[in-house]
C-alpha cells in the first residue's frame, strides 16, 4: 500500500516501525523524567481520523497534541497532559470499519506527495463513505 503517492500514511510510513520507543522518546524530550505507562495499561479509546493523507488522532482533553497512529500498535499517549484525564493509561485508537473503502476514495484525489502535501485527503468519523464519494464527484474526481 506504501507504493509511490498512492497511501494514507501511518506512524510506519514516516517514523518506522518502534511506535512505542516513538512516543516515549518524544515524551521525554517534552517532559524529562515522564514516566509512560506499560503498553497493557489501557483505559477507553478514540477514533482515528484522516489529515491531509495522515491517520492521525488527537489528545481527548484538546490540549492541541496530536499523533500520528500506527496501524501496528494503534495506541494513544499524550505528550503533553500524560492522558491524566484516562488516568495516564494509554487509549486505544480505533480505525473506522470502512477503512479500506475511505482510503480508496481519498486516494482518487491528488496529492503532490502523501504525506507532505495532501491537502484534500481529509476523512472524520462523522462523515460516510457516500459523503466522500459524493465530494469526489462534485469535484470530477473518478
Amino acid at each position: 500500500m506504501t507504493n509511490g503517492r498512492h497511501f494514507i500514511a501511518h506512524h510506519e510510513d514516516v517514523h518506522g516501525p518502534d511506535f512505542l520507543s516513538f512516543v516515549r522518546a518524544s515524551v521525554s524530550k517534552l517532559l524529562p523524567g515522564a514516566q509512560i505507562p506499560q503498553v497493557d495499561q489501557i483505559a477507553g479509546s478514540l477514533a482515528a481520523y484522516i489529515n491531509h493523507g495522515r491517520w492521525v488522532a488527537d489528545c481527548p482533553a484538546g490540549d492541541g497534541w496530536s499523533l500520528l497512529v500506527s496501524r501496528a500498535t494503534p495506541l494513544f499517549f499524550c505528550g503533553l497532559c500524560l492522558n491524566k484525564g484516562n488516568d495516564g493509561k494509554w487509549l486505544q485508537v480505533e480505525f473506522p470499519a470502512e477503512k479500506e473503502r475511505i482510503e480508496h476514495e481519498l486516494l482518487k484525489r491528488q496529492a503532490a506527495h502523501p504525506i507532505l502535501s495532501a491537502p484534500t485527503r481529509n476523512w472524520r468519523p462523522t462523515e460516510k463513505v457516500a459523503d466522500l464519494i459524493r465530494e469526489n464527484a462534485a469535484r470530477g474526481v473518478v
